[in-house]
């Protein structure tokens, strides 16, 4: 199975058993780029929607519930607003350094709320 058709179906799974994660997984476009260092983000592309992007690599070794967990990780982000809300903060910012400062400062902290939320939820 192709790390795309692995991720096809974990997403049909938790629509069969947790339609929460499902519907909003099967919502969102899903870009493969080997050479992302992260197992998966979510993003945006110029067409301002939400996308998840992942390590085919990285996804094809890892069993279903790792990849249930990353995708509820992603999920949170979407939930909590952290690209829309980053993006507002960077239009702001008019020096790229200070951008990419902030970009790497909102990811660590929205990684940590996530991550919180993830561990007192189970």
């Amino acid at each position: 199975m192709t790390p795309s058709e692995k991720i096809k179906d974990i997403i049909g799974q938790l629509i069969l058993r947790d339609s929460f994660w499902g519907y909003l997984f099967s919502r969102v476009g899903k870009i493969e780029d080997d050479k992302f260092d992260h197992v998966a983000a979510i993003g945006v592309k110029n067409d301002g929607l939400l996308y998840l992007f992942y390590n085919p690599e990285t996804i094809s070794k890892m069993n279903d519930k790792d990849i249930e967990v990353v995708l509820s990780h992603e999920g949170i982000h979407i939930l909590n607003k952290h690209i829309s809300r980053l993006i507002k903060v960077l239009a702001e910012e008019t020096i790229e350094t200070e951008k990419a400062k902030k970009a790497l400062v909102w990811n660590y902290a929205a990684d940590y709320v996530v991550n919180i939320l993830l561990e007192n939820a189970g």
